[in-house]
């Protein structure tokens, strides 16, 4: 429990502070629950009890609504909203920089340095308020948002580590690399759990990797232009599939409805049935290298961008071009909201993170954040 100095009779008066800085006060019946703190702050902050996940001071872990406030180790807490309304990113740089911004609002509320050299990929969890990365120096980094510290530096790859998944309630990861394979990681012990070989004649960087952690597949793209299906729990290739002309360096699966989209440095986009293996549509339409993809498969819709700072809104039932626009710099990450206006975010090279909301007859572009540095990957929480 708590010292008596904050319990004032039968009140405590609690602090909690957004990680954006935001503190909100409030006072309490010491045998109140957490649950009656969260319905107290959603008035305050104009969202669902629910969304708001509290966490102690001096610890990782949300509390149990349940929890007496009196019983709680500390009067400050930390809060973050889940659900709708997260709306958080964060970036990498190839200075090696992480910074965490606001998506609503555009402010920067954190930035540390991640790695000594370039940050390749991340993925992030606000609520448990932790991300891991990926950079040129082999290394894959645990990290508390919190605080911005490395939690574990996950050792095993012999080169440069490209794209990375995660699933933040499994604690798993799999990452891909330059050395030519993807590395299947318990990021709670730092054990690799399975090793996964892109063998070919022929040296074959891996440069994207989607994956679904309870199902046990993935799916990865490498530099033989080829994409890979995988069995996580076997450790085995399920399927190659070989159509592109190029390096694939985007890709996107829905594991569930037996679709993976993968984009290549041909220009162009493949939608492929995972199941059968053959190819449904061919997305043509960019003139440079793909490098980002963002897609649901419910809605039959994705967003592609490539190196010409180009981007395609897609039709995947038809296999056609909605809209075409142009963001004006190189895009290295984008994420959207396939709503009825979609909304999307992209991270230019030069640090811009423009807010798109397409129509399907035009983009009307903002830029929300500037980002310090060369920007080289984002990674966004809705």
């Amino acid at each position: 429990g708590m010292s008596d100095a904050a319990l004032e009779g039968p009140f405590i008066t609690l602090k909690a502070t957004s990680l954006a800085g935001n503190t909100l006060e409030v006072s309490l019946p010491a045998d109140s629950t957490v649950r009656t703190l969260q319905e107290r702050l959603s008035t305050s902050l104009d969202v669902f009890p629910g969304q708001i996940r509290l966490i102690p001071s001096e610890s990782l872990e949300p509390v149990d609504p349940s929890c007496r406030v009196c019983d709680l180790p500390s009067t400050e807490l930390s809060y973050v909203l889940c659900g709708s309304g997260v709306m958080q990113a964060m970036t990498g740089s190839r200075e090696g920089s992480l910074t965490c911004l606001d998506l609503t609002t555009g402010k920067c509320w954190r930035s540390f340095v991640g790695h000594d050299e370039p940050v390749n990929c991340a993925a992030v969890d606000f609520r448990s308020q932790r991300a891991v990365t990926g950079s040129d120096d082999a290394l894959l980094k645990l990290w508390h948002l919190g605080t911005g510290e490395c939690l574990r530096a996950l050792h095993g790859h012999s080169d440069a580590i490209v794209c990375v998944e995660v699933d933040f309630v499994l604690m798993l990861a799999l990452s891909g690399s330059d050395d030519d394979t993807l590395r299947l990681w318990n990021l709670d012990t730092g054990q690799v759990l399975q090793v996964l070989m892109v063998q070919r004649m022929f040296v074959a960087s891996v440069c994207c990797v989607a994956a679904d952690f309870v199902l046990g597949r993935a799916a990865s793209g490498s530099a033989d232009n080829s994409v890979r299906l995988w069995d996580l729990d076997a450790g085995e290739c399920l399927h190659t599939f070989t159509e592109h002309r190029h390096y694939v360096q985007a890709v996107c699966a829905d594991f569930h409805c037996g679709r993976v989209l993968s984009g290549s440095s041909d220009g162009t986009l493949l939608l492929w049935d995972d199941v059968s293996g053959e190819s449904l549509h061919e997305l043509e339409g960019h003139t440079a290298d793909i490098g980002a993809l963002a897609a649901d498969f419910e809605k039959a819709r994705a967003i592609s961008t490539s190196d010409d700072g180009a981007c395609i809104l897609w039709d995947l039932e038809r296999g056609h071009a909605l809209l075409t626009f142009s963001l004006e710099n190189r895009i290295v990450g984008i994420a959207a909201d396939f709503a009825e206006t979609v909304a999307a975010w992209a991270l230019r090279r030069d640090g811009a993170v423009v807010r798109c909301l397409l129509t399907e007859s035009e983009c009307l572009p903002e830029i929300i954040a500037e980002v310090d540095g060369t920007m080289s990957c984002m990674a966004v929480q809705f």
